[in-house]
């Protein structure tokens, strides 16, 4: 991995809140409720499969990918989809995945990308359902991010329609519930 994009994901701990807060709270309106709270992350799995221009690149091209991908999910520029870091609350969509794989040069098709999530009970990973149109998403609330915990990327014509179950990326567990800072006075 790259720097900038290795896990985990930043996080705010509570004297970054804490200034952020200070610092709106000299500028907001009169009667106004503020609330400062770390964004939460949502483990995600991802397996993709690329055909390569040639097979004597194998390892150069399928690292690209990898950290094309993980620069993808990033939250803080220069990753996102758009150079700015993953919006807060936006869909996870398999379809811009592809397109960003796609870019990887030695790479001559891609196949479909798989999305996972956590099983209920957080051990496993479940395949995300894909939508009429054959679409994986994973909706995120307003406040969540992304952050990428299980990666499979290998050479042929149909990605991995498994990942095995195992520890999430470093710092995946840690803020499953957020706390705002909430003033002194009231």
């Amino acid at each position: 991995q790259r720097a900038g994009t290795a896990k985990p994901c930043p996080r705010a701990d509570r004297t970054m809140l804490e200034s952020v807060y200070s610092w709106l709270d000299s500028r907001r309106p009169l009667a106004t409720e503020l609330y400062v709270i770390a964004p939460e992350y949502v483990p995600v799995g991802v397996t993709a499969a690329v055909e390569l221009v040639d097979s004597n690149q194998r390892d150069a091209v399928l690292d690209m990918v990898s950290e094309v991908i993980r620069r993808h999910l990033w939250p803080l520029a220069p990753g996102g989809p758009d150079g700015q870091g993953w919006p807060l609350g936006r869909a996870l969509d398999d379809r811009l995945i592809e397109t960003a794989i796609a870019r990887v040069p030695g790479v001559r098709s891609v196949a479909p990308v798989r999305l996972f999530q956590r099983s209920t009970r957080g051990r496993n990973w479940v395949p995300v359902a894909e939508d009429r149109t054959g679409r994986g998403l994973i909706t995120l609330s307003p406040w969540q991010l992304p952050e990428l915990a299980m990666l499979s990327v290998g050479v042929g014509s149909t990605s991995s329609t498994s990942l095995p179950p195992g520890a999430e990326g470093a710092g995946s567990g840690a803020g499953g519930l957020a706390i705002p800072v909430v003033p002194e006075l009231c």
